[in-house]
């Protein structure tokens, strides 16, 4: 009874407040607090509380005309215009299927089923998706150069990797890794080249010049 009271109660101090503020004109710009508990609901006579709530003060800005300020230049460097442009090319990769070949090259991405453990914790996933070239994704040191060169119908796989003591994540560091895993399914990264082409399907310029200055 008294957690359904308690509903009733804040239902009926939200409803109520939010008239109360569209019926004074109040221009709210925070949420009320209540510093003190409603009434105790009783049936047939009303629910009293107290709210306090900011609302927007008037003023007349004064003074502001003439001041001087101080414009931030901002700075590009060659680096990062290179950064920008080549994750518009991962952006444009295209996922083909794997042809001419029946091995894992470091530029592909495989999903796999896995399973086993990291030191104390269990994983287990049906669709395990890694880009064998981005070192930064990695989930298990030492796991895309494990990959690299395997056959594309690998079955049941089994590997053991030691992740170093100064990994940069602490919960990682020194953990030992015995992992199950089949490849799922491969696909082969067509990147788009960096040329005039590219930069019209990237609609921020007609030749590679204009994208790199946009």
């Amino acid at each position: 009874g008294r957690r359904v009271d308690a509903d009733v109660a804040t239902t009926l101090l939200e409803e109520s407040f939010y008239r109360a503020i569209s019926e004074h004109k109040l221009e709210a710009v925070a949420p009320p607090r209540f510093d003190a508990a409603p009434s105790k609901i009783v049936k047939g006579q009303p629910l009293a509380f107290a709210a306090i709530i900011e609302v927007k003060g008037s003023f007349e800005p004064q003074g502001y005309k003439g001041l001087e300020i101080e414009r931030r230049k901002v700075v590009v460097t060659d680096e990062q215009v290179d950064k920008a442009i080549e994750q518009l090319r991962r952006d444009a990769t295209e996922l083909l299927p794997i042809e001419g070949r029946d091995v894992l090259a470091a530029t592909d991405v495989v999903a796999l089923e896995i399973k086993g453990t990291v030191g104390e914790n269990t994983v287990d996933h049906k669709q395990f998706v890694v880009e064998l070239d981005n070192a930064e994704r990695e989930a298990i040191p030492g796991l895309h150069a494990a990959l690299v060169g395997l056959p594309l119908a690998t079955k049941d796989k089994v590997l053991d990797l030691q992740v170093p003591a100064d990994h940069e994540d602490p919960q990682m560091r020194g953990q030992a890794a015995h992992l199950t895993f089949s490849v799922v399914e491969a696909r082969a990264k067509q990147m788009p080249a960096l040329d005039d082409e590219f930069a019209k399907d990237t609609g921020k310029g007609q030749t590679l010049a204009e994208l790199k200055a946009a």
